[in-house]
């Protein structure tokens, strides 16, 4: 089963729900998570996907980390269900680290937002992942390095957090860096893989911010030639196991853990 673990969605940007359903259709996607967009805190279209089609689809939403009741709220996110995470954005975690705290202590997943790069928020992902007790961590689109003509300029620092167990890694958004056949991040993302293993290591495909119905599952392509993809199983784990674990709470032999 292909699982994209990273996916954007939505009615006042990006592209409706039905666009999506063609362009995994024809990349022989099963599976996705559905990410919020940035300045959107309405995840309704989103959970309402989410609610309709558990099967195929749960919803990451994002939230107003500064309103007067967040602890109120985010109690009612969780009591409704529709969100399986919150995408968690750098201004949250500087600004309302509690928020972040209670979401993940509450049983959501943070995908966390790192554009500025991992390196200057090792430790804050490290107490993010003491709060979260054992739940997964997210870190999205390799953390994002930074490639300036084609060489990887930072971001291995994000291989220091290998040695937290349930910190997971995105590889994704290698076209929002260079062209094919993306060879800095392709190399970062080989050494993420040995280092997390492709068990905390998942493909997502960022539509259709850089990639479109054509071009869907090039990067999960390039992943999947990666010697560091040793074995079926870790290829397996890279292109849909890790996330259906993690996102959709199944084990390996599809039932729910």
């Amino acid at each position: 089963m292909i699982v994209d673990a990273y996916c954007h969605c939505g009615i006042s940007r990006y592209r409706p729900i039905e666009d999506v359903d063609v362009a995994m259709a024809r990349a022989g996607v099963e599976r996705a998570v559905l990410v919020q967009h940035l300045g959107e805190l309405d995840n309704g279209y989103l959970e309402s996907i989410a609610v309709a089609r558990p099967d195929r689809f749960v919803a990451v939403g994002l939230f107003d980390y500064a309103h007067s009741d967040w602890s109120g709220m985010l109690d009612g996110i969780v009591a409704a269900g529709r969100l399986r995470g919150l995408r968690l954005t750098e201004e949250a975690l500087s600004a309302n680290f509690d928020f972040c705290g209670r979401a993940v202590k509450l049983g959501l997943i943070a995908l966390l937002d790192l554009p500025s790069g991992v390196g200057r928020w090792v430790a804050t992902v490290e107490r993010l992942a003491d709060a979260a007790g054992g739940r997964p961590i997210v870190i999205s689109h390799l953390g994002y390095p930074e490639i300036d003509a084609g060489r990887l300029v930072a971001g291995r620092e994000i291989l220091e957090l290998a040695d937290l167990g349930t910190v997971h890694v995105h590889a994704s958004g290698f076209g929002m860096w260079c062209e094919q056949p993306f060879a800095a991040p392709a190399a970062l993302a080989g050494e993420v893989v040995e280092r997390f293993g492709a068990e905390r290591v998942m493909w997502g495909s960022n539509f259709p911010e850089s990639v479109d119905t054509e071009t869907y599952r090039r990067e999960l392509d390039v992943l999947l030639h990666l010697p560091a993809l040793a074995s079926a199983e870790d290829a397996a784990g890279v292109s849909g196991e890790t996330a259906r674990r993690v996102w959709f709470g199944d084990s390996a032999d599809g039932s729910e853990e």
